[in-house]
């Protein structure tokens, strides 16, 4: 079964995402932010990192920033969601290493789309 690791420090979006994707056959994952979701992927490896940007303690570039730089987790695909949607931000994000961008509020089809995109659901 697929792995989804879910970053988000808001309580009712990080359960709906796991509700959701675990309906759809995935096993997910949760993290509240960033240190939180690298204390994770030490005893689990995920398949795709959901994460938002604006996080406590870690946010979700510096996250990215490690995820990218470790030679064991480079190639995990990375979709952010986030309220930050200046051209700026997204850029940003690209330009660390994310393979998708969502803004918030976000439709759960095309995040289910991105999802597809990078893992093979087993049900």
């Amino acid at each position: 079964m697929q792995r989804i690791l879910i970053v988000e420090d808001e309580d009712e979006i990080r359960m709906g995402l796991t509700f959701f994707f675990e309906a759809s056959g995935y096993c997910c994952t949760e993290a509240v932010n960033g240190y939180d979701a690298l204390k994770v992927i030490e005893k689990e490896s995920p398949d795709l990192i959901i994460s938002d940007i604006m996080m406590p303690v870690l946010d979700g570039y510096e996250f990215l920033k490690i995820i990218k730089s470790r030679e064991a987790t480079r190639s995990i695909p990375f979709i952010i969601l986030s309220a930050k949607t200046e051209t700026e931000e997204i850029e940003k994000g690209y330009t660390l290493g994310i393979s998708g961008f969502l803004a918030k509020p976000f439709s759960l089809s095309e995040l289910n789309k991105l999802v597809e995109r990078y893992l093979i659901k087993y049900t």
